[in-house]
């Protein structure tokens, strides 16, 4: 019996714009316990899936916390690049994070856009609030970025 599952697309959800109409997969991911970054495991020992909104979170969650390139198993695109921030200061900061975010979690199939952002400077700490419109309706993410 294996711990992983066989098949983590196997559900679909609708889409239907004014111009056409598509099926995509139901987003299906592990759940990351977002304090520790580690995968929760279940009291049998097998990792937990999520779907929807919870899966999209999980996704966001670990695109913005991984830097490009930091790990082999992601291709070269997948990641942050958050790391050109330090240094720069907050107005260098303010310039650039609306886009640096939408390169990092709008996929334009599950998240469609951000909004809401704002942003503020505590000590070394650069916080981003955001909301990121989903498929599956918005959440409303906090990030905190060093800039040392």
């Amino acid at each position: 019996m294996s711990l992983l599952p066989s098949d983590f697309y196997n559900g679909t959800v609708a889409i239907t714009s004014s111009s056409n109409s598509s099926t995509i997969a139901e987003l299906v991911d592990y759940v990351i316990d977002l304090n520790t970054g580690y995968l929760v495991v279940s009291d049998s020992g097998q990792f937990i899936l999520c779907t929807g909104l919870r899966a999209v979170i999980m996704q966001m969650w670990r695109k913005l916390h991984i830097m490009k390139g930091e790990f082999l198993i992601y291709s070269s695109s997948y990641g942050n690049t958050f790391s050109e921030l330090i240094g720069k200061g907050k107005s260098y900061a303010d310039s650039y994070i609306y886009n640096k975010l939408t390169d990092v979690i709008v996929d334009k199939i599950y998240v469609k856009s951000i909004s809401n952002l704002t942003t503020s400077l505590t000590n070394d700490k650069y916080i981003v609030s955001f909301t990121a419109n989903t498929i599956y309706g918005d959440t409303s993410e906090v990030l905190d970025i060093d800039l040392e």
